[in-house]
């Protein structure tokens, strides 16, 4: 008996062997190997890029009118990078992108974005933190009532069940209404800067690399105070649509325009919190935000230092105020410039 399974066993590791060998000689040609890559794996790289946009304005066509700020970065040993402030979600009407993006994105080797998640990675699912709660644990006992209460009418709003969660930790439970909202209006994640010119890099053969890795942002939201993520779940469930939407849209108007100023006033948003829930939004935004620029500023340095030239993207949250990356980088002695 002991035998049969045994051999059982065997067979079964040699199958599992075979089976991955088949796929990784029938995928060679789109492995992703770089070490900027923390799962094991990615396969078929996506070049599927929109079909209601032109990334990029063709012979005789013109360009958006959008001015999103950008910035040229010198180190002090004289060698530049540029570093483009994005929007994660997007209207058509920015494309195609200013000719000063463009001549940013022609001149790169390699293009640097927060996480590089355009690819199908196999992989991924199993190496992300488990969000269930044991046995005994449920959701409801990490919210407050109130918060509970907010996120139970949301979930009823949208034709969903609460109960559907009830065994997910709540971070877990931020992350899919955070999913839910991704695309409002005019505004699609389908089409959002990064996005495309992540897929425009595999299309024209140049390097995706990841500033922080998928294991760093989950461990991030997985290892917030649960304080946090209870007010950021109450934030997002007593937003009604017409306010999510006008925040949106104000945020891409300064966006559009590069007017750093406002969109810092729109990072750090306190409005409407009680004084308790004030410290509390604070912690989120050191956590999120300020400990991340610190991350990506010593990244952007990385790259300054190598002998191929990055095009540095990422959300414009991290580039504004005095915590943002351009001012990190001006106190460690380089010189930053806004292009025109």
């Amino acid at each position: 008996m002991k035998k049969t399974i045994i051999t059982i066993i065997a067979v079964g590791v040699l199958a599992l062997c075979a089976g991955t060998a088949y796929l990784i000689n029938n995928n060679v040609n789109d492995l992703d190997e770089t070490p900027q890559n923390d799962s094991l794996v990615y396969f078929k790289k996506n070049t599927n890029l929109p079909d209601n946009i032109d990334v990029f304005a063709k012979d005789g066509e013109k360009t958006s009118d959008v001015t999103p700020a950008m910035w040229q970065v010198t180190a002090p040993n004289g060698k530049s990078m540029y570093m483009l402030g994005t929007m994660h979600v997007q209207k058509e009407e920015s494309y195609p992108l200013p000719k000063y993006i463009e001549q940013a994105y022609r001149g790169c080797d390699k293009l640097a974005s927060e996480i590089n998640n355009v690819d199908v990675d196999p992989f991924y699912e199993s190496c992300t933190p488990d969000p269930a709660l044991k046995k005994d644990d449920s959701l409801k006992k990490h919210l407050t009532d109130e918060q509970y209460s907010d996120l139970k009418n949301y979930f009823s709003e949208n034709g969903m069940d609460i109960s559907d969660y009830d065994k997910y930790a709540p971070w877990y439970v931020f992350q899919q209404l955070n999913a839910l909202g991704e695309s409002s209006g005019e505004f699609s994640a389908t089409i959002g800067i990064d996005r495309v010119l992540k897929i425009s890099a595999n299309c024209d053969d140049k390097e995706n690399l990841s500033i922080e890795t998928h294991e760093a942002k989950d461990t991030m939201y997985s290892s917030m105070p649960e304080d946090v993520i209870g007010l950021l779940i109450k934030k997002h469930c007593t937003t009604t649509k017409e306010q999510s939407a006008a925040a949106l849209e104000e945020q891409y108007e300064a966006w559009k325009t590069g007017d750093t100023e406002r969109l810092c006033e729109l990072t750090y948003d306190y409005s409407g919190l009680t004084d308790e829930e004030k410290p509390i939004m604070e912690k989120y935004y050191q956590q999120f935000v300020i400990d991340r620029n610190k991350i990506m500023a010593e990244k952007a340095k990385e790259y300054l230092e190598q002998d191929y030239q990055v095009f540095f993207i990422a959300g414009v949250s991290h580039f504004v105020g005095d915590d943002g990356i351009p001012e990190l980088l001006k106190k460690d002695g380089y010189t930053v410039e806004r292009v025109n």
